[in-house]
C-alpha cells in the first residue's frame, strides 16, 4: 500500500491548526512560489503548486478534513472523500 501524503506537512502546520491557520499557511507558501525568489524548475514548481492545492482542498473543508484525518489515523483505510 502506498504511503499517504501528509497534507499537514506540505503546508507546514500541525494537525491542530484552525481553518484560518490553514488558509494563512497556504497563502504564504503560494506567495513564496509566485515570487521570483524560488529556485525551482518549471516542472518542480508545477508539482509543488499541485501539492499545495491538493492539501488546501482537503484541509479547508470540515468534512473533507475529517475524512482525511480519519484515514491518517487508520493506515489501512483508503482515503476517500464523499
Amino acid at each position: 500500500m502506498r504511503k499517504k501524503i501528509d497534507f499537514y506537512a506540505i503546508l507546514g502546520i500541525p494537525r491542530s491548526s484552525s481553518e484560518t491557520e490553514i488558509e494563512a499557511a497556504y497563502d504564504h507558501l503560494m506567495q513564496q512560489l509566485e515570487s521570483d525568489g524560488h529556485s525551482l524548475e518549471a516542472k518542480q514548481l508545477g508539482n509543488r503548486i499541485n501539492l499545495l492545492n491538493q492539501a488546501y482542498w482537503a484541509l479547508s473543508d470540515r468534512g473533507r478534513r475529517a475524512s482525511y484525518d480519519f484515514s491518517l489515523d487508520r493506515p489501512d483505510t483508503p482515503l476517500q472523500f464523499s
